[in-house]
Order: C-alpha cells, then sequence, then structure tokens
C-alpha cells in the first residue's frame, strides 16, 4: 500500500561521464566532417548526444561520490557509512586498449545539485540500510589524465529512486585517441585531440591508428 514519500537532497561537485569506440568509418566520417568545417565543427559535433557502433559506458550523469552530503526533508544528513554502495563500471583506460579504433572520451565538470525521491510503503520508516548507491569510477592514468566517480542512480528497498539533477553549468572535457600496438602491448599514444592538453586536430594520425 502506497504511503508518503520524502526527498533526499544533495549539492556537490559532479558532471557527466561517456566512453566510446569509434570505428573507422565513424572516425573517417568525423575527419570528413571535420575538414569541410573545422571552425564549426564543436558547435555540432561531440556534444554529448552521439550514438556510435560501441558505447563502452553510454553515460552517467550526476554527483561525485567523493565528499558528498546527502539530507533529507527534515534537512538532516542521512549516515552514509549505513548506506550500500555499488561500483556498477570501471575503467582505467588501459585495460581494454584496442588497434584500428579510436576512443573518445566525453567528460563533464562542475557544480550539481538536485534530489531522489524515495517511496515509502504506508507505515514505513525511512532506513538508509535500504538505500544502494550505484556508483561508476574512472582513473585514466595514462592519456587522457582524468579521475572521478559519479553516481548513476540510487535504489531504494531494490526500487529505483526517481530523480532530479540539475547544474548552473560545466566544463566540458573531449578527448580522441588512437593507440599504437606491438602485439598486444601499448607502444604509444596516438592523440587525434585533447580539449586540455592539445587543441589542434591531429587527424592525420588517422591513417597510423588504421593501417
Amino acid at each position: 500500500m502506497a504511503g508518503k514519500s520524502i526527498t533526499l537532497t544533495f549539492k556537490n561537485f559532479g558532471g557527466e561521464f561517456q566512453y566510446h569506440r569509434l570505428n573507422k568509418e565513424e572516425s573517417i566520417c568525423l575527419k570528413n566532417i571535420f575538414e569541410s568545417d573545422s571552425d564549426s565543427f564543436l558547435d555540432t559535433n561531440l556534444q554529448g548526444g552521439e550514438s556510435f557502433e560501441k558505447a563502452i559506458w553510454p553515460g552517467s550523469y550526476g554527483p561525485s561520490m567523493d565528499n558528498i552530503e546527502i539530507k533529507n526533508d527534515e534537512n538532516n544528513k542521512i549516515d552514509l557509512d549505513q548506506v550500500n554502495k555499488k561500483q556498477i563500471f570501471f575503467t582505467d583506460g588501459e585495460s581494454d586498449l584496442r588497434k584500428g579504433c579510436l576512443d573518445y572520451y566525453y567528460i563533464t565538470e562542475g557544480k550539481i545539485f538536485g534530489n531522489y525521491t524515495v517511496n515509502l510503503l504506508d507505515g514505513e520508516v525511512f532506513d538508509p540500510k535500504k538505500l544502494t548507491i550505484n556508483y561508476i569510477e574512472y582513473s585514466l592514468d595514462g592519456s587522457p589524465e582524468k579521475y572521478g566517480t559519479i553516481i548513476h542512480e540510487v535504489e531504494y528497498d531494490g526500487k529505483t529512486c526517481d530523480m532530479e539533477i540539475e547544474d548552473n553549468g560545466v566544463e566540458v572535457y573531449r578527448s580522441i585517441i588512437g593507440y599504437e600496438m606491438i602485439e598486444d602491448d601499448l607502444s604509444d599514444y596516438l592523440v587525434i585531440y585533447d580539449s586540455n592538453y592539445q587543441k589542434n586536430w591531429q587527424w592525420d594520425l588517422c591513417e597510423k591508428v588504421f593501417s
């Protein structure tokens, strides 16, 4: 029998994480679009909404797990030591390298705020031990150097909580990388683009990636 609902609110650093793998056809298509109009390329491409042949992780958007505080309707902090925490995805960017492809990372970072709604049964009292935080983690030590955790969703008693998440603007990071492999071992990163460290596009490296 349905009862009341409570709202869990948060404010924290966070953002979005996507990790895609582009095949040769997709890579060459992007290269051709860029060469036809490089000035406006990022206005309409690599905006985070594209679908490619393989999504290693299609996307998570939310607050970071790090230093998060979650409060209930009475503005009381939830004791996160009592909450279940489950890592549902992890990547170090190096455990599944492939030659003949490009890896594309889309990452946003900024202040994130919002809430999760917990629906209780009639007469039920909220129990933080029934709360599960499903989160992802990325620890990209090679190229790019990016690290973070993002809450993907929150469950209460096995049911996914409705969520409302907003931001007041975030910084967008993009990276497109190929790999030079000797047999199955990484020899070198072939960086086509990195919005933090290499703002000039190196599409000529595609020949080396796909040779």
